[in-house]
Formats: structure tokens, C-alpha cells, sequence
């Protein structure tokens, strides 16, 4: 995301983050794990990938997941059932701290199947890995161009002649918006505690936002940033 992705940046706790504080924050994550906790925004599944969530989970590690696709809540609900240190919240951390609720926008992958412009098997390769997103406008950046050689192979694909124009409305036709409750990350604190080990954002076009709100908060920084 915006804020790092898969870098890990250390915070230095009275001049905020320090961009070439990484190495020395991964041999960190490497020391003792006892009384560590881990908060993720945005857990997704939990499949793999670059996230280092799992392996501090596997280490031993506390944690508070948060996770407002249900589906997803649930695959990780179900990953972690005998782990009694991981809690999973279902519910967005919304960028407004007294918000209550929020539209959780995602991209259906099945509702235009067959349609001329909006047949997002015609994106093939290109189909967007970020399908759901609190920001609109950040799945409307994927909308990708299109040309007649594109469409003419997804005809091939789907067994009819398509226009020249198959993937026009691709994304913006096919995405849909779910009410979704929403948290943050002071509410779901342990009571004493001022600040996670390693707080990890992934919100998908949000994260600058949902950052400043964890500051306004209270909280004390992170130790560790991702």
C-alpha cells in the first residue's frame, strides 16, 4: 500500500517513522516474541504472499485482525480457531473514527458475464488483484484500455463476436457496495495496552487516512510500521 507494502519500517517513538529503519525492525521481529501484538488492517485470507502477519502469528505472537469481507473473516476465523491469541475483527477501520458503518465497494466478478462491454473475463491477465476497497474511486483506477485485438481473442474465448470495445465499462459496471460495521483500532486495544508491536495496513487506497486516524487517536506509535 501506500504506506510501505511489503517494506518494513521502523517507528522511532519521538520523530516518527524512519524510512531506513527496515533491516534493523526485520532482526527485531526476530527477537523475542513474548507479550508481542501484532493489529493488521485489512487481513485479507492470509494465503501467502509477502505479508509477514502469519509468520509472527506462527511465532507466537498476539493478534487483532481486521477484516471486513465476510468471507474473509471467516477463512481466517476458521485458519486461527484453536489459537486463543489471535482475535478476528469483522468490521472495517473506516477512516472517521465515529463512523458506525461503511460502504465496502467490490468488484463482482460474475454479475455481467455474457454482456458486450462489461464481460470482465475479457480482461484476462488484467484483471484487478484489488477487488474490494472503502474508496470507489480506487477500483475505478483499474478500468484499463482496451483495443480490437483484445476483444477479437476474448470472442475466441467466449464463443461469440464482442465489440471492439469489450472492456469499456469492465470495472465500473461490475462493482457493487456492501454495508459493512466499522472499528478502529483504539476500541479493540487491550485494556492497558498503548500501541501494537507491528501495526499492518493494507486498505486498499485508504491507508494514508486510516494511519492519520490511529495518531489522532491517542495511541502511542507502533514499534513497527508496514
Amino acid at each position: 500500500g501506500a504506506l510501505g507494502g511489503s517494506l518494513l519500517c521502523k517507528c522511532n517513538r519521538r520523530n516518527g517513522r524512519d524510512p531506513g529503519g527496515a533491516p534493523r525492525a526485520a532482526m527485531a521481529l526476530q527477537a523475542s516474541n513474548a507479550g508481542r501484538l501484532l493489529v493488521q488492517i485489512g487481513a485479507h485470507r492470509h494465503e501467502g504472499g509477502h505479508d509477514p502477519s502469519p509468520g509472527l502469528i506462527q511465532a507466537g505472537w498476539s493478534a487483532i485482525l481486521f477484516e471486513p469481507m465476510p468471507s474473509s473473516a471467516k477463512a481466517l476465523r476458521d485458519k486461527y480457531h484453536s489459537s486463543a491469541n489471535v482475535r478476528v475483527v469483522e468490521a472495517a477501520v473506516c477512516t472517521n473514527a465515529t463512523q458506525t458503518f461503511a460502504r465496502l465497494w467490490s468488484l463482482n466478478l460474475t454479475k455481467n458475464l455474457g454482456s458486450n462491454e462489461s464481460d470482465v473475463r475479457c480482461m484476462g491477465a488484467r484483471l484487478p488483484t484489488v477487488i474490494v476497497s472503502l474508496s470507489k474511486r480506487h477500483l475505478l483506477k483499474h478500468q484499463m484500455p482496451y483495443s480490437p485485438t483484445m476483444c477479437a481473442r476474448c470472442s475466441k474465448h467466449v464463443g461469440r463476436k464482442l465489440p471492439p470495445t469489450c472492456i469499456r465499462h469492465a470495472v465500473d459496471a461490475n462493482l457493487q457496495a456492501d454495508r459493512v460495521p466499522c472499528s478502529n483500532v483504539a476500541r479493540q486495544m487491550p485494556a492497558g495496552r498503548r500501541y501494537p508491536d507491528v501495526l499492518v495496513v493494507d486498505a486498499e487506497g485508504s491507508d494514508d487516512m486510516i494511519v492519520r486516524q490511529y495518531f489522532e487517536s491517542g495511541l502511542e506509535p507502533p514499534r513497527h510500521l508496514v
